[in-house]
């Protein structure tokens, strides 16, 4: 599985739970984090770069994919990493893993319906009525996380309408929004969205967040100056 731009960006753009909660060196403060459908682990990698260049040890990353030979190549790469001792591939549905997680990172099957991929595994990873739905993905997150646990997540702009529904019926709450733009001045192609459990208060009470906008390209740079700051620590 190739590594594309959506990973790319949701593993530089997610933010990390507060590391103020995770300095004690106990069980309680162990940072844990889930890469739902982790294909090669892209995401999970950047994930634990990140987390690796704050200074926090006392964490664990887990990813999942439902497709058995993407877990065995995020597992290769895992082993291959610096972080190779606290983190894990395996090779599972969302809807049976257990767990209880800080963060949970996914870049879902991003179109429904129409005709199907040839190729089996590519189908998996495209199409969510062949491998996961919004729905589960979303029951699934909720399940996973802990009460201030964070959820994020890359889907297609067409595709908000139904997540944000489905979220809704969820109380999850937006907290961090970016609409992606291929090039300026044309329509976001993308969201990457920060995600949180609502409380009875909150739920009931929209709350106002800020609209981030991120163009990737300008008509003379395959790579805008925004694009190049965020992914900085991850081009070679």
């Amino acid at each position: 599985m190739r590594v594309g731009t959506d990973a790319v960006l949701l593993g530089a753009w997610c933010p990390l739970p507060d590391r103020l909660q995770y300095t004690y060196g106990n069980t309680e403060s162990l940072l844990r984090v889930l890469d739902i459908g982790t294909g090669c682990g892209v995401i999970a990698l950047m994930v634990a770069q990140r987390i690796a260049a704050t200074g926090i040890t006392d964490w664990l990353l887990d990813a999942i994919d439902i497709d058995e030979a993407s877990a065995m190549q995020a597992a290769a790469n895992f082993a291959a990493s610096p972080w190779n001792e606290q983190m894990a591939a395996y090779h599972g549905s969302v809807q049976e893993w257990q767990g209880q997680y800080d963060l949970v990172v996914s870049n879902p099957p991003f179109f429904n319906g129409g005709l199907t991929c040839p190729n089996g595994q590519r189908a998996r990873a495209r199409q969510a009525d062949i491998s996961m739905t919004y729905e589960q993905l979303i029951a699934a997150s909720c399940r996973l996380l802990k009460p201030q646990g964070l959820l994020g997540v890359v889907i297609p702009s067409t595709e908000s309408e139904r997540f944000f529904f489905v979220a809704q019926d969820y109380a999850l709450k937006v907290m961090r929004r970016c609409e992606v733009h291929t090039k300026e001045n044309k329509p976001a192609s993308r969201l990457l969205l920060v995600l949180q459990k609502a409380d009875e208060y909150e739920s009931k009470n929209a709350m106002s967040i800020s609209i981030e906008h991120l163009t990737l390209a300008t008509d003379t740079n395959p790579r805008s100056e925004a694009y190049e700051s965020l992914t900085a620590d991850f081009y070679l």
